[in-house]
């Protein structure tokens, strides 16, 4: 069986770990939506930044 190349092992790690991070954020932002929701609104691009 052919080894998979570096490119697409990174490319699959790079789905996972998008997922993981997501769930993650989702979590972590739920727990802290009351105080993060004005934050989020002055300046969502810190929601990238964290990710």
């Amino acid at each position: 069986m052919k080894r998979p190349s570096t490119f697409e092992f990174i490319l699959e790690n790079i789905i996972v770990i998008c997922c993981l991070m997501v769930v993650v954020f989702s979590l972590i932002n739920t727990a802290k939506a009351n105080v993060d929701i004005d934050d989020s609104i002055k300046n969502p691009g810190h929601v990238f930044l964290a990710i």
